[in-house]
């Protein structure tokens, strides 16, 4: 990991910690039957908070959004997960069919069904869509 990739990391940890809601928190864990931790930040102000942080990302290469998501995949607060599955899916025009190993591993791994619907529906099925079209135009 280099660093202004881990740089990224620790900027984006700060700015979730500087919005913890205990009371939140304890209400979202218990809604994925405390399968998850929070910091008990609410979509939209989560949204709010990393819309500059993904202007970072809008150069990236689909090999770095992978191990963006990968990364904050592996971090324990739900916020977390949420973050990555957002950035594939507000970047997923740049994915690929060889994104799709690592999608399945996200799906799999820290699975519920928010993250597991949002995957799906945005860079599976666009990746999935691409591949039928490029199927029925070269036949």
């Amino acid at each position: 990991m280099t660093n202004q990739f881990q740089n990224s990391l620790n900027e984006l940890t700060l700015l979730l910690q500087s919005k913890i809601n205990r009371n939140n928190a304890v209400h979202m864990s218990a809604y994925v039957k405390n399968r998850f931790l929070f910091f008990g930040i609410k979509t939209l102000e989560r949204r709010k908070l990393t819309l500059k942080w993904w202007k970072k990302f809008q150069n990236s290469s689909e090999v770095e959004l992978l191990n963006i998501a990968n990364e904050l995949w592996n971090l324990e607060q739900r916020e977390f997960h949420y973050v990555g599955s957002d950035t594939l899916k507000k970047h997923k025009s740049m994915l690929t069919s060889s994104a799709l190993n690592t999608l399945k591993r996200l799906v799999i791994n820290n699975s519920w069904w928010d993250t597991v619907d949002n995957l799906a529906a945005h860079p599976v099925g666009l990746i999935k869509i691409n591949f039928i079209f490029r199927s029925v135009t070269n036949s």
